[in-house]
């Protein structure tokens, strides 16, 4: 490994050393000298003081991983604008922590609650769900960390020319993470994140104006999109450069390999994928970020000026620019061949093959290459390009190392196992978590691509099943323990048979079947049954054998909502009928009138494109503009980014508190009940 590390190029080994010292420092001072001589809780959440802006940064860098920064480009570059409309994760990610995050707060806030476990133990009055939760975290976590992992080492592979492999490059990433997740607790990595979160957007937007000055300029570059287009129609066929430009509603296939040549970014898969995004915010380990927050009036800045606007308007742009200037650079064998649309750069890094034909590249090889591409201007840039993919891969692995190591020292050994454990010995647990959790996470990412994506696929898909389970918590009681539990379960299932279900058993489909993602699968099947039995359960109580909704249930359910309402007032709950239709169905009408009028309006003619572009991409930066007025009508108006009235809080820590009282039924403690 070390004979390896000696060939990294000098400007990129110095560049790691800086970095990672400052990773390592900031770890030190910001988190270990903090924390250290502290209650666990300043370990596991920062102690609830999480300043706003840090907040602010760490969360925009958590949720925009490898995939944005690397994969997302090559994606367009492979299958066209269709996959642009990924772009709209900007929007979708701080969505559903928009309508969770600051209710979670508060309830962390009053009762002291240091994970999700026991937010919902006290809530559902249920171990079994806490135990769910814990599940849920591994099967999110451990895929997430393991592809970021492999990004790192793709990455290194790449810009070094195989110098370095691939897992190398995971166990150097891997080392260093380690230690610093171990000795920062979740506020040292917070503040080395808010590096990490401007490396990230200052990296994909410097890229984009790369490819547009190599191209010749913007104007070039429209031409050159046009110029693709003709070449594919003539080149291959009509399909081939129609998927480009044009999308499809839905396909009626059985396994996302099986689309036609128009390719499987469907209007069905546009929107199932952005429901799967949404796990992110509302995933175990986002809650925890919102525990350990000072200032809920951050979660509004993160989401809607922040995410949606600066980081939705680069996504929006620079990601396009990336995937169609890859055509025009020369990673398009054929276009580099028989045309003269673009320049022959990339064409020498690929030995003059084309990117999806490369035996180790492939699309998201694309990234990497323009960053080896900036050495001819200066090798610094091509450091600090380097330095930025980086810090997008590393940001989101070392996030969710720390809050699955908090989960399973409170959620297995302290609230379960080991009642008993001693404050210190929560942290070593928690510690020693972490390493065997990115232990796995390692072995995962170095046996091979078929084992990565096998877990891989299931991290957002798996976060999103929380949904049912945090709306019941924060605003509807009507949904029952059993109904939310049942339903998790089914959509757990779901996911599961529609991601590889024919690896395991004999089913009649593949992956993603009419081109809807799992998550979509996952979802439908998991509010089916949490709605049906949480129905019956209202409308039938204790009539059917294992499900009973008491009236004491249904009490305790309803003491967390006078909770909420009472201290959070300028809420959809507690305003005007109108704004509370507005805030349920605008997500929906927003992704209605971004996506269904290019199922049917979107042209392959470059002559009937305005203004030079095409339609598509013209009705996805509009699309953006509404999802950004939508999110600000959401957060202000509406008031989901409102601060909600002063509280007192019942306790810091509620793992202090007696094992009778940690259903926290004293939560409506000194409210007016009349």
């Amino acid at each position: 490994m070390w004979e390896e590390i000696s060939r990294v190029p000098t400007p990129i080994f110095w560049a790691l050393v800086i970095y990672w010292g400052y990773c390592l420092i900031m770890a030190f001072f910001q988190g270990a000298l903090w924390w250290y001589k502290q209650k666990p809780s300043a370990y596991f959440i920062a102690g609830r003081a999480l300043p706003g802006w840090v907040f602010v940064l760490a969360a925009t860098a958590t949720c925009y991983s490898g995939w944005t920064f690397i994969s997302h480009p090559g994606t367009i570059y492979a299958e066209g604008f269709p996959a642009l409309y990924a772009s709209f994760y900007a929007i979708a990610i701080p969505l559903s922590g928009m309508f969770f995050l600051k209710r979670q707060w508060m309830l962390g806030k009053r009762c002291g609650f240091v994970t999700p476990g026991e937010m919902f133990y006290a809530y559902f009055k249920s171990p079994a769900m806490r135990w769910l939760v814990v599940v849920v975290a591994l099967m999110y976590s451990v895929p997430y960390i393991a592809i970021q992992l492999k990004a790192s080492g793709f990455l290194f592979y790449a810009i070094t020319d195989g110098a370095v492999s691939v897992e190398t490059g995971i166990w150097i990433l891997s080392i260093v993470l380690i230690f610093y997740v171990i000795m920062g607790g979740l506020r040292g990595i917070a503040y080395v994140d808010t590096m990490q979160g401007i490396l990230l957007t200052v990296g994909i937007f410097a890229l984009g104006w790369i490819v547009i000055h190599y191209v010749g300029g913007l104007e070039r570059f429209l031409e050159g999109i046009k110029d693709i287009i003709v070449f594919k129609k003539e080149f291959y066929s009509p399909e081939e450069a129609s998927k480009y430009v044009t999308m499809q509603g839905i396909q009626l296939v059985s396994d996302k390999k099986d689309a036609l040549e128009t390719g499987y970014w469907t209007g069905i898969m546009v929107f199932t994928f952005l429901i799967a995004m949404m796990g992110i915010q509302s995933s175990p380990a986002f809650s925890i970020w919102a525990f350990s927050t000072k200032e809920p009036k951050a979660f509004g800045i993160q989401q809607v000026w922040v995410s949606s606007l600066v980081i939705g308007a680069i996504l929006i742009t620079m990601p396009a620019i990336q995937g169609f200037g890859g055509h025009l650079l020369g990673a398009d064998a054929a276009l580099r061949e028989y045309s003269d649309s673009g320049r022959n750069l990339l064409g020498i890094f690929l030995d003059d093959r084309d990117i999806l034909k490369h035996d180790d590249l492939g699309s998201e090889g694309l990234i990497p290459l323009f960053i080896r591409m900036t050495s001819d201007i200066y090798s610094v840039l091509m450091s600090i390009l380097t330095i930025c993919a980086l810090a997008a891969i590393q940001s989101t692995a070392a996030s969710y190392m720390s809050t699955i190591g908090s989960i399973i020292s409170r959620d297995i050994f302290k609230n379960g196992v080991w009642k008993s454990v001693g404050e210190g010995w929560q942290i070593i647990l928690a510690m020693v978590s972490i390493l065997l959790v990115t232990l796995v996470a390692i072995w995962v990412a170095i046996s091979g691509t078929d084992l990565l994506a096998f877990m891989g696929a299931l991290a957002v898909a798996y976060g999103v099943q929380m949904l049912p389970a945090l709306v019941a918590v924060c605003w509807w009681p009507f949904l029952t323990r059993h109904g939310v539990m049942v339903g998790l379960i089914a959509g757990l299932i779901a996911v599961t048979l529609t991601e590889f279900g024919k690896n395991l058993i004999p089913v009649p489909w593949g992956q993603w079947p009419g081109t809807i993602h799992s998550a979509g699968w996952g979802i439908f099947f998991n509010l089916l049954f949490a709605l049906s039995i949480s129905w019956v359960e209202n409308t039938s109580p204790n009539k059917i054998p294992f499900f009973s909704d008491s009236k004491e249930d249904r009490d305790h359910r309803k003491k967390f909502h006078a909770f909420l309402q009472t201290h959070d007032p300028k809420s959809p709950t507690n305003t005007s009928v109108w704004w509370k239709r507005f805030a349920w169905v605008a997500p929906v009408i927003w992704l209605f009138f971004s996506i269904v009028p290019m199922i049917f309006w979107s042209s392959s003619d470059p002559e009937s494109w305005p203004y030079g572009m095409p339609v598509i991409w013209i009705w996805q930066i509009l699309g953006w503009i509404m999802g950004v007025a939508m999110m600000i009508g959401l957060a202000y108006p509406v008031g989901f980014a409102t601060e909600p009235k002063k509280f007192e809080s019942l306790c810091d820590d509620i793992s202090d508190r007696e094992e009778a009282e940690r259903f926290c039924d004293d939560i409506d403690k000194g409210l007016n009940k009349n």
